[in-house]
């Protein structure tokens, strides 16, 4: 594989989920990794959630600059127009984007991986912070492959599922 299949590869193990990255990123013992790149690099993202496109910019946008030498192009059907055709068109294309954040509903997992625009970060994943997650990745990807993982649930919790985020009484309502 190229520098450049290697360095989206490690992008895309950074950078999905976003939040967690955040988390991890202020414990990190790395110094800078963006001196070892020095030619810049753009990650198309595609976000079907977005209501923002473009190169983003902003705080966390300075920092994978800083870390890692990486722009994020975000790629925003919501805000393109077009919604579901935008994607699907850049699906068929096979130009969705080097890291996709969509809906894992309505069969969009298992179509990214028949059509080969995923990759199993299994190897990837093994033995890191997120995999204390593994019950609700695995609950993702079951339908797809008994030992693959394609994607990461971006709302993820160690919490019992049956057990309230908040207060037991609700902090607004009638």
């Amino acid at each position: 594989m190229s520098t450049l299949h290697h360095r989206i590869i490690a992008a895309a193990a950074v950078l999905i989920p976003m939040a967690v990255i955040l988390f991890y990123a202020g414990s990190c013992s790395v110094s800078s990794l963006a001196e070892n790149y020095p030619q810049t690099l753009t990650v198309d993202v595609f976000d079907s959630l977005a209501n923002y496109q473009g190169i983003q910019s902003g705080w966390f946008a300075g920092l994978v600059l800083d870390r890692f030498n990486i722009r994020l192009n975000i790629i925003a059907s919501n805000v393109a127009g077009g919604g579901d055709t935008m994607y699907q068109t850049r699906a068929a294309a096979g130009e969705l984007g080097d890291l996709i954040i969509c809906d894992g509903s309505n069969h969009n997992l298992q179509e990214l991986v028949t059509a080969g625009l995923v990759m199993d970060m299994s190897s990837l994943l093994q033995d890191k912070a997120i995999m204390q997650y593994g019950l609700a990745i695995r609950a993702l990807n079951d339908p797809i492959s008994d030992t693959a993982i394609y994607a990461v649930p971006s709302e993820i919790s160690s919490r019992n599922c049956l057990q309230y985020s908040e207060n037991e009484e609700p902090a607004c309502g009638p």
